[in-house]
């Protein structure tokens, strides 16, 4: 359903690691370093990759997780119904132990996102960017977030994880609704939403910014974008009408 980006790997290995010893170097755990072999089998589709070792291998080529794998809109829609049918049943779905490492992205927490994973995988922390939507003038529209980033160094990507927190005594969890990712072929959002929905669009391999808009409905809430990588946001009302625009339904 989902496979590794077998050449963007493949050309971080050369250009930004320098072949497999800059990769031994950058492995984040003290253990389990894949020997050169393994490896190879990976970048080259002869085996996969243990879901154990997935952030461990996101973190030595310094890219997201979420971005390490290639997935079709029908696939991600066909993923999202089959995580679904699978919650409440007490049997063990393949496709679900596949994607252990995942949960900390997208299962709701008080404290999200996780900072153990860049700590442990990346050595660093994340950047966030916060923004309250106080629902006093105005309810139920959809907010333009301008996302600022230069593009990163390799064409390697970046990818924003969204999150959001009613103002309620009893809302204390942090709920993950999706995330987007920059490639060099462009930007795509996920909304983790039953129906699985996508949605794509260019932009131009030198260009800093492009937009987002979510919905921000009737009442109270926090909202959080969290990515490893330096990024800038701001709410706007008019941003330039000729940058890429994605949307959270």
């Amino acid at each position: 359903m989902f496979s590794l980006r077998r050449s963007l790997l493949q050309s971080l290995l050369r250009t930004k690691l320098q072949g497999f010893p800059g990769f031994s170097r950058a492995w984040p755990l003290p253990t389990q370093v894949p020997d050169r072999t393994t490896l190879w089998r990976w970048l080259n589709g002869r085996s996969n990759v243990p879901q154990t070792l997935v952030l461990a291998l996101a973190g030595s080529f310094d890219v997201d997780p979420c971005a390490l794998f290639e997935i079709t809109p029908k696939a991600y829609a066909a993923l999202c119904r089959a995580l679904v049918r699978n919650i409440g049943t007490n049997q063990a779905y393949p496709l679900t132990q596949d994607l252990q490492w995942f949960a900390p992205f997208a299962v709701p927490s008080e404290k999200w996102p996780s900072n153990d994973i860049p700590a442990r995988y990346f050595r660093k922390s994340w950047t966030t960017q916060s923004f309250r939507h106080t629902a006093e003038r105005e309810k139920n529209f959809f907010q333009k977030l301008l996302i600022t980033a230069e593009p990163r160094s390799h064409s390697a990507p970046q990818v924003w994880h969204f999150a959001f927190r009613d103002q309620t005594p009893n809302s204390l969890l942090w709920i993950p609704y999706g995330f987007v990712e920059r490639t060099a072929q462009g930007i795509t959002l996920f909304h983790y939403h039953a129906r699985g929905h996508s949605e794509s669009q260019t932009i131009s391999p030198d260009a800093n910014g492009f937009v987002v808009e979510t919905w921000l409905g009737g009442g109270p809430a926090d909202f959080c974008v969290a990515s490893l990588h330096d990024f800038k946001l701001t709410l706007s009302k008019d941003p330039d009408p000729t940058m890429p625009c994605l949307r959270f339904p």
